[in-house]
């Protein structure tokens, strides 16, 4: 676990190859917003699942671990 300053419209549990994104939507809870389920493809293409990695790894490089 991280903590970010970056400003984020979906919250990105990432677990290997297989995401679970909770796009927020402006107005609404997390729990009344959509959930994906996007798997990343072989060979890393670009599809939506990669470039949800993408991001993913740009804020987690970014980020300071949590100490506590």
């Amino acid at each position: 676990m991280r903590c970010s300053d970056a400003t984020l419209y979906a919250s990105i549990l990432r677990f290997d190859d297989d995401l679970l994104v909770n796009v927020h939507f402006w107005g609404n809870a997390a729990a009344a917003s959509p959930v994906l389920h996007l798997r990343s493809g072989a060979g890393g293409d670009a599809g939506v699942a990669a470039n949800v990695m993408q991001s993913f790894d740009r804020v987690w490089a970014d980020a300071q671990p949590v100490v506590g």
